[in-house]
């Protein structure tokens, strides 16, 4: 899910830099997907059909948690189990990001090209991190 929602906010930056993303499989390219829009409108309702999935099965993990017959001490613990996963979730806290924004870093052919393999490459984040982000608060 995180990869596909990347690649929707890393269509324009995959294109130039010619890495490979989801909008260049053959699934996209058909008369009604013409335009990279296009494109990213089918990608983002893919994306949308796997984050409803995770939602409905974390919604159905949280019942088997809770069951009736269960004791207390097997409830919290089942519980405690789901306040874990939760928090080490963050497949869709990085893909709501991507779906702002592409964070991730681009690939750029040095200026002077020096290295032994004259095919230096040097990393650069493409913009700042936004304040609310670079202070760790969200």
């Amino acid at each position: 899910m995180c990869r596909m929602y990347n690649d929707f906010g890393s269509v324009a930056r995959d294109t130039v830099e010619g890495n490979v993303n989801s909008v260049h499989f053959p699934e996209f390219q058909n008369p009604q997907t013409e335009s990279i829009s296009s494109k990213k409108e089918v990608l983002f309702s893919l994306v949308e059909f796997e984050r409803d999935c995770l939602n409905w099965t974390l919604r159905q993990l949280d019942i088997e948690a809770d069951l009736p017959y269960m004791s207390s001490k097997t409830r919290k613990i089942e519980q405690r189990k789901m306040d874990i996963w939760r928090m080490f979730n963050v497949t869709d806290l990085y893909g709501q990001i991507y779906v702002i924004r592409d964070i991730s870093t681009r690939m750029k052919t040095a200026e002077n090209g020096n290295n032994a393999n004259n095919s230096a490459l040097s990393v650069h984040r493409s913009r700042p991190l936004p304040h609310s982000l670079s202070n760790g608060s969200v």
